[in-house]
């Protein structure tokens, strides 16, 4: 600050006068004038260590935002320290600032005085950082905001991070990065690679067949980034296929979510397949009189499975039958994978490294070879099968009086899928697909199994337990062309709930009893408790409908939510939204192993329990076959050799944090193939004749400074509605009067006072512009209110390309007779 004072009283008046300018203005434009010919140098790391120990620098993981359209007009990276009082989170804003680091890096910063934060730097500066940008990218601009608009929220009553530059960088992240090419306008052999990823920026390679890699996605690698360098420089690795091709889209997902180098790359090792047992079709896999001997048979009781239609890879199955002391048995029954994959072995190891089954939109990526989860381990129907199983002895009152673990020998007297169930709770007869004589016994387990989850369900409920909404969306493909026949969004049945709490119920069982053998290694699954800063937005939202949340715990939240749920049952989107905007405010849950904390950190807040694992899906997920290792060696059924991994904290803390990283990579490709598919079907549908609109109603999901973001319930999408474009102009289709589509490409001329909050964003229109049917000159969008939308793909050079809205009408409004309008323009 001294050194700021000096300045400002040695330009005073003169031709470097600063007097204007902030500390932070100042600071930001000295980096930006530095950037013109190269970055700042980074500190030494005796420096950097020095800093940390002072307490004047501060390390972290960076995650990067670029620059794009209205959203961003300069890269933003933030630093994510907890959200609590003493450490908010770091902003750093500006390629300069940002010096040279990647998402994922391991950054030094040094903070800007506390009388700067929130403050927004100095326009000019901005303006001088844009100009430093070589090529034209104004497709790509408009690609990214539409990309990034669902993602990163601009208008936020959460209290506001510091501001922050990049001294150092202590861990870079760089991997392999997908691209595409862009073409040196001067030819020659150094072009500019376009990572798909848009929070990487550009990288300079040298090739020189340009036509071998132009119009396809190839691999690159970054080598360095010198101080001197607008881009870090890397080099070509191969080329993954054509831009547009589907299996190189899938090859993108896989490499840019680094589950693999392509899908080829994950067929399982010859190693792996000499482990597997031989079946086939004329002669089928049994079970081993020695291993019969030493299970539990359970051949004889009414066991079925209930799963989506058409599952192959089925990991559970329950029972449920009263008892003549007028209470229950409850059975879950899961796949015993842990028969097969030994610890140590090939497919152990392949299994620790894939660490779950990658499910995408049209295809999946197994996680143990197919002999074992879509046959021998698979509880199949009328097939003899190895079990794990959790036996309850209930009450009348669905009280647990005992419960029994252990290795069991099973034989699914059926294979229901979920509307075959479903019918059978609403008493339906002679259901398609069911054997007449097992419908009446598979009805009464199946009525007394809801019976008892019901109950169970609401338990945890009244303990704070939270009910969320979901987006997932189910394709439809026809057999012949491969063409998407079908999108929608997954039905929610009460099936599904029954069967999703006895599977709650039986991974919290076994929960408990690892951590009695286990009390320092048992793999568990936390969910912890978020700040209630986070739910700020919710907050807010629920206010603009006269609704007040409280967030001061799960069971406040919990009880808000249904609250909301109540009173919206005449619009099921404001619930929908509610519950939707709860999920995003929280943190996902993940695995750890006891020992790594109190047993106050093991709570589970979105399920409100206390312990929690898992344990019910040993097929697709490897935490799973873990824990019925330790559950297993807890009933004494294993031996000394496995008992010494198991039991190991660093091992298990180790593996879980590997582990919860595969999960997120699997859950993001899974996303990002939902939106792939979801930009082909809108591509498709609007494809073959000019102006083809796919209109939907939707609902205003949240206020944006440059528009909105309308969620769209019948394709389980979310997208952005731009209202204002990057130079400020505000674009205002004319079929928000009309309610036309084919008017969704003019703009209102003259719309002016264009203002936004987190809870409304208002537009004045034209006097010239009739306003009877709207009942006002401005108009206005609030938070949970319906509009039409034109669903559309942005063709980019680039990237796969995404889906944007266009505002048709407000659902609310009447089409207008748009003739006087027409005839007052020149």
């Amino acid at each position: 600050m001294e050194h700021y004072a000096s300045i400002t009283e040695a330009t005073k008046d003169g031709d470097l006068d600063i007097t204007e300018k902030t500390p932070a203005e100042y600071a930001q434009a000295r980096l930006l004038a530095k950037a013109q010919s190269g970055y700042p140098t980074h500190l030494s790391p005796s420096e950097l260590e020095d800093g940390l120990r002072s307490g004047t620098l501060v390390r972290g993981k960076i995650r990067i935002m670029q620059s794009g359209g209205a959203l961003r007009a300069e890269p933003e990276g933030i630093i994510e320290r907890g959200g609590a009082a003493n450490t908010p989170d770091i902003l750093v804003v500006g390629r300069a600032a940002l010096n040279r680091a990647c998402t994922g890096d391991t950054v030094v910063v040094r903070l800007l005085t506390r009388d700067d934060e929130g403050r927004e730097g100095s326009d000019a500066a901005v303006e001088q950082g844009q100009s430093e940008v070589e090529d034209d990218d104004s497709d790509e601009a408009l690609a990214v905001e539409q990309i990034e608009a669902g993602e990163e929220t601009s208008l936020d009553n959460a209290r506001k991070p510091v501001r922050g530059v990049v001294v150092g960088v202590s861990e870079r992240k760089w991997r392999p990065f997908v691209a595409t090419l862009q073409l040196d306008e001067a030819g020659g052999s150094r072009h500019l690679a376009v990572p798909v990823d848009s929070s990487v920026p550009k990288i300079r390679i040298h090739y020189m067949d340009t036509t071998a890699i132009a119009d396809k996605y190839f691999v690159v690698a970054i080598d360095e980034w010198p101080a001197d360098s607008q881009y870090p420089h890397g080099h070509f690795v191969r080329v993954l296929g054509p831009v547009g091709d589907l299996d190189t889209e899938v090859d993108v997902i896989l490499v840019e979510r680094q589950i693999a180098v392509s899908q080829s790359a994950l067929k399982f090792s010859l190693a792996s397949m000499r482990e597997m047992p031989l079946s086939t079709s004329e002669r089928p896999w049994l079970p081993s009189a020695e291993e019969v001997a030493r299970r539990r048979d359970l051949r004889d009781s009414l066991i079925f499975s209930i799963d989506p239609k058409g599952s192959q890879d089925i990991d559970d199955a329950v029972s449920m039958r009263k008892t003549s002391a007028g209470g229950y048995e409850l059975g879950v029954h899961i796949a015993d994978v842990s028969q097969f994959v030994l610890p140590g072995s090939a497919t152990d190891t392949e299994a620790m490294v894939r660490g779950t089954t990658v499910y995408l939109a049209d295809r999946r990526f197994n996680m143990i070879p197919e002999i074992l989860s879509e046959q021998i381990c698979s509880l199949r129907g009328l097939k003899d099968r190895y079990a794990v199983s959790v036996i309850w002895d209930l009450d009348a009152q669905y009280n647990a009086t005992s419960v029994w673990f252990g290795r069991t020998l099973i034989r699914s007297s059926c294979e229901m899928y979920y509307e075959q169930a479903q019918a059978l709770l609403d008493g339906a007869t002679d259901v398609d697909g069911l054997d007449p004589k097992m419908e009446a016994p598979l009805r009464e387990s199946t009525v007394e199994l809801s019976k008892a989850m019901r109950v169970l369900r609401q338990r945890r409920y009244e303990a704070g337990a939270l009910e969320l909404a979901s987006t997932e969306v189910k394709f439809t493909f026809d057999k012949e062309s491969g063409a998407i026949s079908e999108l929608l969004p997954k039905s929610s049945l009460e099936i599904h709930r029954v069967i999703e709490e006895a599977m709650v119920f039986a991974n919290a069982a076994v929960a408990r009893r690892i951590y009695e053998q286990f009390p320092g290694a048992a793999l568990l699954r936390r969910h912890r408790s978020p700040s209630s800063e986070r739910f700020a937005r919710l907050v807010e939202a629920a206010r603009t409908k006269g609704f007040e949340v409280d967030c001061s715990s799960n069971a406040a939240l919990a009880g808000s939510l249904r609250r909301i749920t109540e009173a919206s049952a005449h619009d099921l989107e404001i619930a929908f939204l509610a519950k939707s905007m709860a999920t995003l405010a929280m943190q996902e849950a993940e695995y750890f192993a006891t020992g790594d904390c109190g047993s106050d950190g093991y709570l589970h807040y979105g399920l409100a329990l206390g312990f929690y694992t898992h344990f019910t899906s040993p097929i697709r997920r490897y935490a799973d076959i873990i824990v019925h290792r330790q559950l297993l060696e807890a009933v004494a059924a294993t031996n000394d050799e496995e008992r010494a991994v198991i039991e190991s904290q660093k091992w298990v803390s180790d593996t879980t944090s590997k582990l919860n990283e595969r999960n997120r990579q699997s859950k993001r490709a899974q996303r990002e193939s939902t939106e792939l598919f979801q930009s082909r079907y809108v591509m498709q549908s609007t494809a073959g004749v000019e102006q083809q609109h796919l209109i939907a109603d939707g609902v205003v999901a949240e206020i944006r400074t440059n528009g909105l973001i309308v969620y769209v319930p019948k394709f389980g999408l979310r997208g952005p509605v731009h209202l204002r474009d990057s130079s400020g102009q505000i674009k205002l289709a004319v079929s928000v009067l009309s309610g036309n589509a084919r008017d969704s490409d003019s703009f209102i001329d003259g719309c002016s006072e264009f203002t936004a909050d987190t809870k409304q964003l208002s537009i004045r229109l034209p006097m010239n512009v009739p306003v009877f049917q709207l009942g006002s000159q401005v108009l206005r969008f609030s938070m949970f209110d319906h509009v039409r939308v034109s669903l559309r793909v942005l063709e980019t050079r680039r990237r796969r390309p995404p889906v944007y809205l266009t505002l048709v009408s407000r659902a609310s409004s009447k089409a207008n007779d748009m003739r006087a309008y027409r005839s007052s323009l020149p």
